[in-house]
């Protein structure tokens, strides 16, 4: 009885999993798609909880999802405790950390996927009366994230940002944002906010993007940025989209990906142009 009981309520959960997934597929609203994230996996851990319940060769699977639980729990009580209520009307560069692990770090990022080395740089480059904000990825774990790398970016100009807090007001109202290759920068972009950026992305190339290899690199960007006052325009964006498009190729590789292109035309786009841009360089080289 009890067990049939726990299989109803195990399709109960199944059918709001669903209409989360429908929701986050629909929406563009950054914030409400990171708090369905957060419920979506606790919903995912119950639901492997109800069904492995009875299995005792899962016990030791159960028992580490409840370890993990309580440890993301600890750890982030201590995080919200060191964030402050941010003053907007403050000089500040925003940076909102990516979650990890993840391919937007490593190995897109190389030596920044460890991210406490681009909040230590600027904040050791940046000018008095400026400040980083810093706002932790609302998905993270504690499997990439303890104390110590809390520790080590709670420098006297960084501020620690609640992972609820509005992270659109965080950008509209900053002087720049940095990032490995996070979304944030694309949208900083679009409104006018230079970007101090980390790794390697598609909208590297896009003026007002600073890649930063080092720390010239950083000191040079900050430089442009608060004193010569170098941003994007609207303008510059459509120019960027547009080259966007007639560089793109048609295709996805990701295997679940939901596309109109069947998978044989997917093939076929991304391997001619492997082979197209092979033959580019053969030839370059012939020259």
């Amino acid at each position: 009885m009890v067990l049939g009981k726990n299989l109803k309520f195990l399709n109960f959960l199944s059918e709001i999993y669903e209409i989360f997934t429908k929701i986050l597929k629909n929406t563009n609203q950054r914030e409400l798609e990171s708090g369905f994230i957060q419920v979506k996996g606790v919903l995912r851990n119950y639901m492997i909880y109800l069904k492995y319940k009875f299995t005792r060769k899962n016990l030791k699977y159960l028992k580490e999802i409840k370890r993990r639980s309580k440890k993301d729990k600890k750890l982030f009580k201590y995080y919200e405790n060191l964030t402050i209520e941010p003053d907007l009307s403050k000089n500040y560069i925003y940076i909102p950390l990516h979650y990890q692990p993840e391919a937007t770090t490593s190995p897109l990022a190389g030596i920044f996927a460890y991210q406490q080395l681009l909040v230590q740089m600027l904040s050791y480059l940046l000018p008095d009366n400026y400040y980083l904000y810093v706002k932790e990825h609302p998905g993270s774990t504690a499997l990439f994230r303890d104390k110590k790398f809390y520790e080590e970016i709670s420098l006297s100009n960084v501020q620690l940002i609640s992972r609820s807090f509005n992270t659109y007001k965080l950008i509209e109202n900053s002087i720049a944002v940095a990032t490995c290759t996070g979304r944030a920068g694309w949208e900083a972009l679009f409104r006018g906010k230079p970007v101090l950026l980390f790794g390697t992305i598609y909208y590297q190339y896009a003026n007002g993007v600073f890649r930063i290899r080092n720390l010239e690199d950083c000191r040079n960007a900050l430089n442009k940025i608060l004193n010569k006052n170098v941003k994007p325009t609207l303008k510059d964006m459509k120019i960027f989209l547009k080259a966007l498009e007639l560089t793109s190729i048609e295709g996805y590789n990701w295997l679940f990906f939901e596309s109109s292109l069947s998978e044989d035309q997917n093939i076929e786009n991304l391997s001619k142009a492997i082979i197209d841009r092979i033959r580019l360089i053969l030839q370059k080289n012939k020259n």
